[in-house]
């Protein structure tokens, strides 16, 4: 074994096992092992934080045949740290099935920076990352230890910048656009100073789990990893309710904005007004977003509000008196003619759902 100088320091790896068979044309990957294979630790004893933070699904992800995810974590520990990078990646068996593996690169102490720029340079050498290959150890019968000096990576201003207009506590941070390793780890770094966590992040990530424990995210399916999170976080808080204030208010432009009558949005919209624990504030804060509250003190208004107000009556069933009282005294026969429409619509689509149990006063009935 090479020695170490004072500034370089020892990268061990392992990887998950697999079951090989030979065939006709070579040696083939058949299933999965429950045990490690091509551990360069002495006397291939893996340290137990990084065992036990594998088997809590912190490394947890798939990848592509041709991208893996990329995860790096800091683990603390009382008797030391470890630095941990996964590889996950999905590799075909002799029976054509495509099985998620893991190469596990890990280096003693606060080392994540170092041991992700060492990653990054094996991309740049060999233009792929050191994904699992259970051929290559197999044949070579080592492990290397490898070593590199350890080479400060700064964090630029602009990135600086870039996050100090970033909610800190809003993580994870999900980044979808092009970007190399090393500035997804700058980004964790920063956040996880902030907050005074461990640094954690994962890249290019497919099929991720433990999301919301991730400072930064880099990934091409964004909606998928955002319903992974809101799934991560009714498991732990089940009683909590979960508010997409944009995708409301998405909701409510396409039914006051569009010409033609959406039967999609308002169920949608239904769906949301049904969910307990949306408070009336909240309800008040969304309209009021949209000029709810002023219009009523105008004596006109054009179609989209008459519309708001009316589905305002809908979330907030107290604000219809209100509503009424303002339509009477305008007497605007144009106001009339939106408010009767709409609420008919409103009323024939809502009763196939929920039949007579939400209504709407008609400009008939007696204040």
């Amino acid at each position: 074994m090479k020695k170490l100088n004072n500034n370089s320091i020892p990268i061990h790896e392992f990887s998950i096992g697999v079951h090989l068979d030979s065939t006709e044309t070579g040696s083939g990957i058949v299933s999965l092992a429950q045990k490690w294979m091509n551990v360069s630790f002495p006397d291939e004893k893996i340290p137990y934080l990084v065992e036990r933070a594998i088997a809590n699904d912190f490394f947890s992800a798939t990848g592509t045949e041709t991208e893996p995810t990329i995860i790096g974590r800091l683990i603390p520990g009382i008797d030391g740290n470890w630095s941990v990078v996964a590889i996950n990646n999905l590799v075909k068996t002799i029976h054509d099935e495509l099985i998620p593996v893991s190469r596990f690169f890990v280096t003693p102490g606060n080392t994540l920076e170092h041991l992700v720029n060492w990653v990054q340079s094996q991309y740049l050498l060999f233009d792929a990352y050191p994904i699992f290959n259970p051929f290559q150890a197999l044949n070579e019968k080592t492990h290397e230890l490898f070593l590199f000096s350890l080479e400060k990576v700064f964090l630029t201003k602009n990135i600086r910048q870039e996050l100090s207009q970033e909610d800190k506590e809003n993580t994870p941070m999900i980044l979808t656009q092009k970007l190399v390793l090393t500035a997804v780890y700058q980004r964790a770094e920063y956040l996880a100073n902030l907050t005074d966590n461990p640094v954690s992040f994962a890249y290019q990530a497919v099929n991720l789990q433990k999301c919301r424990s991730f400072q930064v995210i880099h990934t091409c399916y964004e909606e998928e990893i955002k319903e992974v999170i809101t799934r991560e976080h009714i498991a732990i808080n089940p009683n909590s309710i979960i508010i997409d204030e944009d995708k409301i208010k998405e909701i409510i432009k396409r039914l006051i904005y569009q010409e033609a009558f959406s039967l999609t949005a308002l169920t949608a919209f239904m769906r949301e007004v049904t969910k307990s624990g949306l408070t009336d504030q909240y309800w008040h804060k969304i309209f009021d977003d949209f000029g709810a509250s002023m219009a009523l003190t105008k004596e006109i208004a054009p179609p989209m509000m008459i519309k708001l107000l009316t589905l305002r009556c809908l979330a907030l069933p107290e604000t219809e008196q209100e509503f009424m009282a303002w339509i009477r005294q305008n007497n605007s026969s144009l106001i009339t003619e939106v408010y009767n429409d709409f609420r008919g619509k409103l009323l024939r689509n809502i009763s196939s759902f929920y039949g007579d149990y939400f209504n709407l006063f008609s400009l008939d009935d007696k204040e």
